[in-house]
């Protein structure tokens, strides 16, 4: 048995502050099932900006990455003040599809020349002791250049050494 919210009337059109926004559920007015109940760690992480308010009587908007949210209470024939919930369609299979892509990994990782040189070096260098460690040759690149970095290593060595010199303990 689906779950409805129980509604009534709402004259939504009367609130400027909603004008020209893209909502989450545009039809928030009308009765409708219940598609999607978020818990509010999830529903925090949604949120994508600053509250806008609106007159008394009327709903706060929150945007989110879902679209513009109604909450709060507002003012009705029915009762003074009752409270609005609104909710919106969210496509469970395609947000599930596309969190699996993002978090697979991928089947063909392209290999490099250094990879491929990393790999040969370890399975033809490691041993095993009697421990049950590991020994095995680091791969070093040929092209060992330091670049300029000499005359700022002695810069840094000196000012250690001077300070060094200042404190005896």
């Amino acid at each position: 048995m689906p779950n409805f919210i129980k509604t009534f009337p709402i004259k939504y059109h009367e609130w400027p502050h909603i004008k020209d926004l893209t909502l989450a559920d545009p039809t928030f007015y009308i009765e409708n099932e219940i598609d999607i109940l978020l818990g509010a760690d999830v529903f925090m992480t949604l949120i994508s900006g600053t509250p806008i308010m609106g007159p008394k009587g009327t709903p706060l908007v929150l945007p989110t990455k879902l679209g513009h949210l109604l909450s709060g209470i507002i003012n009705t024939q029915y009762n003074q003040n009752s409270s609005l919930i609104c909710h919106t369609l969210l496509n469970i299979e395609h947000s599930l599809k596309q969190f699996w892509e993002l978090e697979s990994v991928p089947k063909d990782i392209p290999s490099k020349d250094e990879d491929e040189l990393c790999e040969s070096i370890f399975v033809n260098s490691h041993i095993r002791n009697a421990q049950g460690r590991y020994i095995l040759n680091l791969p070093f690149r040929d092209d060992s250049s330091l670049g300029d970095s000499k005359k700022g290593a002695l810069k840094r060595f000196y000012c250690l050494e001077r300070k060094l010199h200042s404190n005896n303990q």
